[in-house]
C-alpha cells in the first residue's frame, strides 16, 4: 500500500507502465492516513518534504513497530532530528547513504535503513 497526498501523481502512477498489481493507493496526507491502518506493517519507506516527517507519522511508525524503514530525506537536519526520535522508540541505524543527485550544489539526498532492535 502507497500513501499519496497528489491525486496527480496517482494519475500519473496508474497510467505508467508499471507491473505492480497489488499497489493499493491511500490519497491523502500521510500523518492523518497512516494512525489508521489497522493492518500490521512489516515495512515502510519515507519520503517526506524537506521539513522531514510530521509528529504524527513518527508517533504512529513506533506504535506500529514495522521491522524495517526506509528513509529517503533531502535535509540533514530534518533527518537528524526524526532519526533521534525513530532510534529513541527502539530503531537502530544500520545503514546511511548519501547520494548527490545535483552536483555542484549544497543539496544532498540521503538514504538511511533503519531496523527494530
Amino acid at each position: 500500500m502507497a500513501i499519496e497526498e497528489s491525486q496527480s501523481a496517482v494519475d500519473d502512477y496508474l497510467q505508467s507502465d508499471n507491473s505492480i498489481d497489488n499497489l493499493e493507493f491511500l490519497l491523502g496526507k500521510t500523518e492523518n492516513v497512516l494512525p489508521l491502518i489497522d493492518e500490521d506493517i512489516d515495512s515502510v519507506i519515507l519520503d517526506p518534504p524537506r521539513l522531514g516527517c510530521h509528529p504524527n507519522v513518527i508517533n504512529s511508525i513506533l506504535i506500529k513497530k514495522p521491522t524495517k524503514l526506509a528513509y529517503v530525506s533531502c535535509d540533514p537536519e530534518s533527518l537528524a532530528r526524526d532519526l533521534n526520535l525513530l532510534v529513541k522508540g527502539g530503531y537502530k541505524i544500520k545503514n546511511i547513504q548519501p547520494i548527490d543527485m545535483f552536483p555542484q550544489t549544497y543539496h544532498v539526498e540521503s538514504i538511511t535503513i533503519l531496523e527494530i532492535n
